[in-house]
Formats: structure tokens, C-alpha cells, sequence
């Protein structure tokens, strides 16, 4: 139902707008956009049609006239680089190093120098491809650096290298003079890179050796000075035993000394020594004390008779006394003199066993003393030693990782190769076009539609003209009091004329 016959053809144009909502357009709903493409259904159909036989031209054209194949050349890049980093953090970044090297060697293959050569071989100058860019007077390095790809395939050891052209047998032919020649310059560069690297190694080496054997005769030299058996054993050895044999002699030596010198001082004491039971002893036991004390023993004995015979004051009597009284005082005189002896005997020979122990005592201290030093040598030569020998063990070490290196600096050199590069697969002729693909028409059919789709909807919203009562809810944003059926009306089918007000109510 309109307010006006669809079939009128003078359209109101609204040149301002009026009511309360005449600047602002109502939200378009889905029915509203099937309204707008049933209006426009033959512009849609029209421009689809003439996209789709537009987009099939092209593709024909493209097809038969500028078909694209590509060839492509897997090359597996195994890194026989020595590991010249002799440490295990260089051992744990080997992978990502291995990752930068075929990364580099992708961009090495497309250099201007690898390409620029590659461009002077024959085969590829004889091509297509080569004679088409020749007439299109565009630069061959610039259009074949655009053209080929090379790039490492994620998680493996390769590194794909492709090239798309117009005619079959071109792509092989470029990709192979490309692969070639970089392959030559990688195994050339290889080989300058490493030699002067394996002389440098090879001077160190022998700068080892002569370092190993340095260190060795220093070690025999220290050697030969160490006591026999003190390498095997440093505390049970010929010097350790002279030690404590010396320091239990010394000690012996130092108690006797201390005895000695109570003697010395006690024999030495100028206010006199006091007999002791043993000089006394000494003193009885002298032939001419035992003599002279018989003598007196014999005088007391005889005055004792003739004391009883003839009394105290006998003449006799008086001789035997004077006899008795003079002995006794020779015995004295003997006995202090056999003690004095006696004592000045035990003095010298207190002086002389002191003297004695104390110049044994001197010579043990200085050969404890000898020993000693003998010994804190022996440690020293030990310490060293074994300081010299784990230096021998890690210099080995290092010469064997070091010989190891000059090894792989010299099968690189020999083989005149620093990678191991093997072509998994070469560029071979491609079975079939790789472009255009078939693909692309559903995709063109797609897009063809969408594009007469979006015109046709842009074209109704551009279109501001009242023409359904729809559009003047839409525009003027006013309710509709009422409207005249009409039998043609496009957006509500009329059942019943006599019921059109009441059924377009809804």
C-alpha cells in the first residue's frame, strides 16, 4: 500500500527537511534491504552478469596468454662449521646458530652479486623470461630479484628456492644457474674464511706442545727433589720419621737438661752442699778412711782395756787418749776431705753431664730444626707438584679439544667446503600452470555478486526520493494517519481491496 501509485512517475524531492525528525533517517532493517534489492533485482542481475564475463575475460586472457609456472629447489643446509667455541654455552646455542646460517645463506643466494652472475650464464640468458624483460627495457637484477624467492622451510635443515615465469621451461633453467653459482661462491668463500682460521689454530697447537713440554721437565725437576716415597705418602716417609724420631729426642733431651740443672745448681751453691747418704757412703767406703777409722777403732779399744787396768789417770792412759784424740782428728780431716773431693767430683761431673746434654740437645734442635725446614720443603715441592700436574691434565684437555678443532679446520679445507649442502630436490620443468588458479572464479563469481550487491544497496541509500509509505516513516520520521490502497503497491500484496486500510494497519 502507498500513499502514492508506484507507477506515478513525478516523485516528490525533498529539498529541506521538515517535521521533528527530518534530519535523521530510521534504522534499515532486513526487510527494508529486500525491498531495495527487489527494486533494483535487474541491476543487480545486469552488473553481476557483466563483472562475471568482465572477470572471465581476464582469466581466459590470463590463462592462455600470461600463464604463470613455477619451479622451485629444495636444498638441505647441514652447518659443518667446527665449533670453534670450546665452551658449553656455545655448544647450546649450536641449533639457533644453525637457524642464522640458513637464514644467511637465503639472503647470500639473493644478493646482487649471486644474481648478477647467475644473469651472465647462457642458458638463463636464452630464455623467455630473460629476452621479455630485455624488450620491456626494465633492469634484469631488479626484475629477478622480485621474482625469486628463497627462504628457510620452518623446522628443517632446508632452504626452498623458487621462481614463477610465463613459460614452462624457464623457471628450472633460472633457479638452477642460481643454486649453481651460489653453491661454488658459498664452497670458494668457505674454504678463504677457514684457512687463515687453521693456520692461527695450528700455531697455537704447537704453542701448546711447547707449553706441555715446558711444564713436564719443570715436573721431573721437582721431582728428583722430592724425598723418595713422599709422593705416595707425605706423613710416612724417610724425612717425616727423622722428624719425630728428632722431636722425641729433643724432649727426651730437654727433660734430662732440667734434671742436670738442678744438680749443676745444687753442686755450684757457694755457701756448700750438705753431705748426703750417698756421699757419706762414698766417703766410709774410701781405703784410707776405713783404714784410719779402724786405726781409731782399734785405739778406743785399747784405751778402754787400759783404762780398766790402770785407771783415768795412768800415763798409759794419757798416751792411749792423745793417740785416740790426734786419730780421730786425722779421721776428720780425711773424712772432710774425701766429702770435698767427692763433691767436687759430682760438681765436674754435674758441669760436664749438663754441658754434654745440652750440646746434644743444640745438635738435635738443629736437626729437628733441618728436618723441619725439610719437610715445609717437601710441601712446598708436593703443592707445586700437584699444582704443575693438574695444569699438564688441563692443558692436555685443551690441546685434545684444540687438535680436535685443527682436525675440522682441515677436513673443511680439504673438501673445500664449510657446509654440507646436498640439492634434495632440483628444479625440475613444472607438470602444470601454477597461476591462475581455478580458484579464483568461484572467488570472482563471489566477488561479482557482492560488488552489484553493494551498488545497488549504495544507489537506494544515495536515493532520498519519497516514493512507499515506508520512505515516509524513513525520511520525514513521521507516523502514518492513513493511505489510499492501491492495487500495484510494491511492498504489501493487497488480498482484498475492501480490507487494504485495515490490513495495511500492520
Amino acid at each position: 500500500m502507498s500513499t502514492f501509485p508506484a507507477t506515478l512517475p513525478e516523485r516528490i524531492h525533498l529539498s529541506g527537511g521538515k517535521g521533528p525528525g527530518s534530519d535523521s533517517i530510521a534504522a534499515i532493517s532486513a526487510s527494508d534491504v529486500l525491498q531495495m534489492l527487489r527494486r533494483r533485482v535487474v541491476l543487480v542481475t545486469a552488473l553481476s552478469l557483466f563483472l562475471c564475463l568482465l572477470f572471465g575475460a581476464g582469466f581466459v586472457v590470463w590463462w592462455y596468454y600470461f600463464p604463470g609456472y613455477r619451479s622451485e629447489c629444495l636444498i638441505e643446509c647441514v652447518s659443518n662449521i667446527p665449533a670453534a667455541g670450546l665452551t658449553v654455552e656455545q655448544e647450546r646455542l649450536r641449533q639457533e646458530e644453525h637457524e642464522r646460517f640458513v637464514a644467511t645463506q637465503a639472503l647470500l643466494l639473493k644478493s646482487p652479486t649471486i644474481l648478477g652472475e647467475a644473469l651472465k650464464i647462457s642458458a638463463v640468458r636464452e630464455t623467455d623470461w630473460f629476452k621479455s624483460v630485455q624488450r620491456r627495457k626494465k633492469e634484469h637484477l631488479i626484475e629477478l630479484t622480485d621474482v625469486l624467492a628463497a627462504s628457510p622451510v620452518r623446522g628443517t635443515n632446508f632452504l626452498r628456492v623458487a621462481l614463477e615465469a610465463h613459460k614452462k621451461s624457464d623457471p628450472a633453467v633460472i633457479v638452477d644457474g642460481v643454486v649453481r653459482f651460489w653453491l661454488e661462491t658459498v664452497k670458494k668463500r668457505s674454504t678463504d674464511e677457514f684457512a687463515a682460521d687453521l693456520q692461527v689454530a695450528q700455531t697455537e697447537l704447537e704453542a701448546s706442545d711447547r707449553k706441555i713440554e715446558d711444564k713436564r721437565r719443570q715436573l721431573g725437576t721437582i721431582a728428583d727433589r722430592i724425598p723418595p716415597g713422599a709422593r705416595l705418602s707425605p706423613t710416612s716417609n724417610i724425612t717425616s720419621e727423622e722428624g719425630r724420631q728428632l722431636a722425641a729426642q729433643v724432649a727426651t733431651l730437654q727433660l734430662e737438661r732440667a734434671q742436670l740443672e738442678q744438680f749443676k745448681t745444687l753442686y755450684n751453691d757457694p755457701r756448700g752442699v750438705a753431705a748426703t747418704a750417698e756421699d757419706r757412703v762414698a766417703v766410709e767406703q774410701d781405703p784410707q778412711v776405713a783404714e784410719l777409722r779402724r786405726a781409731v777403732f782399734l785405739l778406743e779399744q785399747q784405751r778402754a782395756a787400759d783404762l780398766t787396768r790402770y785407771g783415768p789417770n795412768h800415763g798409759v792412759v794419757r798416751q792411749l787418749e792423745s793417740q785416740l784424740n790426734s786419730a780421730r782428728e786425722k779421721l776428720t780431716q780425711l773424712e772432710g776431705q774425701r766429702l770435698s773431693e767427692i763433691q767436687s767430683a759430682n760438681r765436674e761431673a754435674a758441669n760436664t753431664a749438663h754441658a754434654n746434654t745440652q750440646h746434644q740437645l743444640y745438635l738435635a734442635e738443629e736437626g729437628m730444626a733441618r728436618t723441619e725446614a725439610a719437610l715445609a720443603d717437601q710441601d712446598r715441592l708436593l703443592f707445586e707438584y700437584a699444582n704443575l700436574e693438574g695444569e699438564i691434565g688441563q692443558d692436555m684437555r685443551y690441546r685434545i679439544e684444540l687438535s680436535n678443532y685443527v682436525k675440522s679446520l682441515e677436513r673443511v679445507v680439504r673438501q673445500r667446503s664449510a657446509i654440507n649442502v646436498s640439492i634434495a630436490q632440483p628444479a625440475t620443468e613444472p607438470l602444470e600452470r601454477n597461476s591462475p588458479s581455478r580458484w579464483l572464479i568461484p572467488v570472482a563469481v563471489f566477488l561479482a555478486f557482492a560488488l552489484s550487491t553493494g551498488t545497488a544497496l549504495g544507489l537506494e541509500l544515495l536515493d532520498k526520493s519519497i516514493r512507499t509509505s515506508q520512505d515516509v516513516t524513513r525520511f520525514l520520521d513521521l507516523p502514518m494517519l492513513g493511505a489510499v490502497p492501491h492495487t500495484d503497491d510494491e511492498e504489501v500484496a493487497i488480498d482484498q481491496v475492501e480490507t487494504a486500510s485495515r490490513d495495511s494497519a500492520k
